[in-house]
């Protein structure tokens, strides 16, 4: 499994959302932190986070709709 932290976060980002982000080239404009393994349990808030992730990514791409017209 692939956490990728984004300042204080962390985030659990599975293939079919990796794909998209890179070809949105939004994990470029997010300034992701470096990539760690996943040892041991996942914790519980996962799934929050994960959300927040999803609504950052939203976030950023209606700012890119609208700069680009």
């Amino acid at each position: 499994m692939i956490i990728y932290k984004f300042c204080s976060w962390s985030f659990k980002v599975d293939s079919k959302l990796k794909a998209s982000l890179t070809s949105a080239r939004i994990l470029d404009r997010m300034q992701l932190i470096d990539v760690v393994l996943v040892a041991g349990n996942e914790t519980t808030r996962t799934q929050p986070t994960l959300i927040y992730f999803k609504t950052l990514i939203l976030q950023q791409l209606t700012m890119a709709l609208r700069q680009n017209g």
